[in-house]
């Protein structure tokens, strides 16, 4: 398992990755979050945003898809099953 946030900026991830996980969430939470960790203001945070792969491309290239919205237990009920087919992944190769 690799973690790359920009992977998908650059088509040269097709070669080397057997699935994509993309951890999504909506424009407003992901706006609010950044301001809250790094001070930037919501127009720089925005101007940044612009600058990268839509967030439909993300999640036209993904396979598979976490929300992060909501609870812990929410998260969890998507990570655990997925934790599950990635192991099984991992034992066939």
């Amino acid at each position: 398992m690799v973690v790359v946030p920009l992977l998908i900026e650059s088509d040269s991830y097709k070669k080397t990755m057997n699935r994509i996980l993309v951890v999504d969430c909506e424009p407003e939470t992901q706006i609010r979050r950044v301001t809250e960790r790094s001070g930037l203001t919501s127009d720089e945070v925005l101007s940044i945003m612009r600058t990268q792969v839509s967030r439909e491309r993300r999640l036209s290239e993904a396979d598979d898809i976490i929300y992060n919205e909501g609870t812990i237990e929410g998260l969890l009920a998507q990570v655990k099953p997925l934790h599950i087919q990635y192991v099984r992944f991992a034992m066939d190769t």
